[in-house]
């Protein structure tokens, strides 16, 4: 049990590995791979030349107010307090370009995950159609807002969590474990998983979850590594969702 255990955690924390090994093997993943990096990079790079002052400024803020300037003990825990103030900071604006990336690269992202199951054969290979394209697109938009509200307030309480000693890791983890499970939502929207479905589908997956999110964790030592591993991680995670249901799924409602 603990092997099997050991082993799906192991999967986990590579699908972002084993997504950027599928790009490099297919030119037309990297294809699709390009517009939702460009995204990414794009709104990261807005963030932290937003937001980069504004977050060293808040952290001695922050210090200043739990200690008095004058003590000791401020002395003492500035720079273990500035240090621990500035990476949740720096989470909380990580997460903010996500939930904007979340809404605007979803049709790319859509796009990325279905040409991954079809290059992966778990998913029967279709011409592109316009009207086809121009529905799911307005389909994953809608998806994509209501999952960024979603994920907002989550993020609200992930956020006052941090701020408590202990709860700080977890809701870092957690908040990681919410990004694994948006990478793979686009796969199981083309598969028209229902919500109960998909609920299912987490829960029973859980523990590879977990592993993507611990590989997400720790990517966040490098400020916006995570939002540059995205398309990889929405590949990976395509591949996941094509060895769980295995088989070649023919999705009928996307042919008509």
């Amino acid at each position: 049990m603990s092997a099997n255990v050991m082993n799906q955690y192991s999967k986990g924390l590579f699908h972002i590995i084993s997504g950027i090994k599928l790009i490099m093997r297919s030119p037309k993943l990297m294809a699709f791979s390009v517009i939702p990096f460009l995204i990414d990079l794009l709104l990261l790079y807005i963030g932290f030349s937003w937001g980069w002052g504004e977050i060293a400024g808040k952290a001695d803020l922050i210090v200043a107010k739990v200690f008095d300037p004058g003590t000791i003990w401020y002395s003492v825990l500035y720079y273990p307090l500035w240090i621990l103030f500035t990476a949740t900071f720096v989470l909380l604006l990580v997460y903010s370009v996500f939930l904007v990336a979340t809404v605007v690269a979803a049709p790319f992202n859509a796009l990325l995950a279905e040409e991954a199951l079809k290059y992966l054969n778990k998913l029967e290979d279709r011409k592109f159609k316009l009207n086809r394209w121009v529905q799911m697109t307005t389909k994953m938009m809608i998806v994509a807002l209501m999952k960024a509200v979603i994920f907002a307030i989550v993020g609200l309480v992930l956020f006052v969590m941090s701020f408590i000693p202990g709860l700080n890791l977890v809701a870092a983890f957690l908040a990681c474990l919410i990004i694994a499970f948006d990478n793979i939502d686009y796969s199981l929207e083309i598969y028209e998983l229902s919500l109960k479905q998909r609920f299912e589908f987490y829960r029973q997956n859980i523990t590879e979850f977990s592993g993507a999110a611990s590989f997400l964790a720790l990517t966040v030592l490098i400020p916006g590594l995570t939002l540059l591993l995205l398309p990889a991680a929405v590949v990976g995670s395509a591949e996941m969702a094509g060895r769980v249901r295995g088989g070649v799924v023919s999705n009928e409602k996307s042919n008509s």
